[in-house]
């Protein structure tokens, strides 16, 4: 998790100051959650969890780049698996980012361009072996600071 936070600090800043994300490590319904402020879902099948990694006041119009920490439902990392997502914006417009995993359940999410400010939808389905499961987090992007 270590390298995971050091990527976040080097990239999240990006030209803003952002705060770090509180760690909490709590259990939700058997599924571990590790950051106060961040979007976090169980899947639609309860098979895994899906944790973005940020926070409201992080999203912005253009580029964002995030982590997504799938855990299955005994509270451990969900190593291997095959993860897509689609985010659908204000106007219908799809943006299908890239996802890949960089350690112990931890995906990178890019490429991820929020091109209007309002209401989108991140779709996210996770894939291990013979399991699937689906989580959506409804996320509001602020207009851009001017």
């Amino acid at each position: 998790m270590w390298l995971a936070a050091v990527l976040l600090a080097v990239w999240g800043c990006a030209g803003a100051a952002f705060a770090p994300l509180t760690r909490v490590d709590a259990k939700v319904e058997g599924f571990t959650k590790h950051y106060a402020e961040s979007f976090f879902q169980i899947g639609e099948n309860r098979v895994f969890s899906v944790e973005l990694e940020t926070s409201p006041a992080r999203l912005r119009v253009g580029k964002n780049r995030f982590e997504l920490i799938v855990h299955h439902a005994k509270m451990g990392d969900v190593e291997g698996a095959r993860v897509e997502a689609v985010a659908t914006g204000p106007s219908g417009q799809e943006v299908h980012p890239r996802i890949w995993e960089v350690e112990y359940g931890a995906y990178d999410v890019t490429g991820l361009a929020f091109d209007e400010p309002g209401a989108w939808t991140l779709d996210v389905r996770v894939w291990k072996g013979n399991l699937q499961d689906r989580v959506r987090f409804d996320l509001v992007v602020p207009p851009p600071r001017g």
